[in-house]
């Protein structure tokens, strides 16, 4: 028989059915692969998980790097590997970490903390500092009796808070005079008749404190108590100060 025509003899239907099953028979098998591929990919994420050591945040309002109210440190870890947290604040004991931990201590705060994980092994224990300064530095004035037209105004600062000074300013009935950013801070005034100098000093932080003196022949020298403001009433005193300039020039 001609091969050329043997084809012509067999019906088409029978050569579709094959090509069909040739194909159906292929795809299965690539899918299984694909099936196994996948699950083996899965197991091999799952033995290669790993997991964070214990990290920290501190909460707080911060200005120039230091904390200016208290400051809440907060620990997120993983259980596994980590089993617990223990931490010691400015040299007490050690507390296992609960919940989040506030600390107001002014200066700089250096705290220690280190975890355990589900073996019982301790890592090493890791050293910290915050740097926290709540309270306004402190300020009198010393005057001095120069000569019958001068006097000299110094002020006696101190920064209890731990952030320094920034400047001291020397006003004369609240009119500026001049500024010191080291010690001394020491104003000549020159002139006659009574007037107030005023010295306010501030902090690295904002804080501010204030004192004032006259220029009233009364002794050789005085010494003057002051006014302390924290920031956030510093701010508003300065809101209200410039609220009535503002109203004087309208009237």
């Amino acid at each position: 028989m001609d091969k050329k025509n043997i084809w012509k003899k067999i019906p088409a239907i029978v050569i579709i059915g094959i090509l069909i099953a040739i194909n159906a028979t292929g795809s299965a098998g690539i899918v299984d692969n694909n099936k196994n591929f996948y699950a083996e990919e899965k197991l091999s994420e799952n033995l290669m998980q790993t997991y964070n050591d214990p990290t920290w945040i501190l909460f707080g309002t911060q200005v120039n790097g230091w904390f200016i109210d208290c400051v809440t440190i907060q620990f997120n870890y993983d259980s596994p590997p980590c089993k617990e947290v223990w931490v010691q604040i400015a040299g007490g004991g050690y507390n296992k970490y609960t919940s989040p931990i506030e600390t107001c201590l002014d200066g700089r705060v250096t705290w220690n903390w280190y975890w355990i994980d589900m073996d019982d092994t301790k890592s090493q224990t890791y050293v910290e500092q915050i740097k926290i300064d709540k309270t306004p530095p402190t300020v009198t004035i010393d005057r001095e009796i120069l000569s019958e037209t001068q006097m000299k105004f110094t002020a006696n600062v101190s920064d209890t808070g731990g952030s320094g000074i920034e400047k001291v300013e020397f006003y004369e009935d609240d009119d500026f005079r001049d500024y010191f950013t080291e010690e001394p801070f020491e104003y000549v005034w020159t002139g006659s008749g009574i007037h107030i100098i005023k010295v306010i000093a501030y902090d690295n932080v904002g804080h501010t404190a204030t004192a004032e003196a006259d220029t009233e022949r009364k002794g050789r020298s005085h010494s003057y108590r002051a006014i302390f403001l924290s920031k956030p009433l510093q701010d508003l005193l300065n809101i209200l100060v410039w609220s009535q300039k503002i109203f004087l020039q309208l009237i």
